[in-house]
């Protein structure tokens, strides 16, 4: 879990698993593993998902326990562990980074580090 202060709103991000959806809330919304963000234009106010649903990447188990590092042109670098491969088996490493921009009540990703060749590269979505 990171709280971030960005333009004045206050925005929380943390990663969980589908199954810790309340059935209500999975029923209506949807549910997705991976990292989520609610924001509020205060500390203790109310807070709204953004993206509307609050998934910021709906990844399942894939990514977890994600950090958000602020970059020099108002942007954020994301990065997390990697618990599991396709294949299911546990591997427990750092993923690539990626980087992300905050607009009020939407946050989406600009590009993802790929590695390529044993070479980091950038992957435009």
């Amino acid at each position: 879990t990171q709280m971030i202060v960005h333009k004045g709103l206050y925005y929380l991000f943390f990663s969980t698993h589908a199954s810790n959806y309340k059935p209500a809330s999975a029923n209506e919304h949807g549910s997705f593993g991976g990292l989520h963000c609610y924001y509020s234009n205060r500390l203790f106010g109310k807070y709204r998902p953004v993206n509307e649903n609050g998934v910021v990447f709906g990844n399942g188990s894939d990514l977890y326990a994600v950090r958000l590092l602020h970059d020099n042109k108002n942007d954020f670098l994301t990065i997390g562990w990697i618990n599991k491969e396709k294949d299911k088996k546990i591997i427990g490493k750092l993923s690539l980074p990626c980087k992300i921009r905050i607009e009020k009540d939407k946050v989406y990703k600009l590009w993802e580090a790929i590695l390529f060749k044993s070479q980091w590269m950038v992957g435009i979505d």
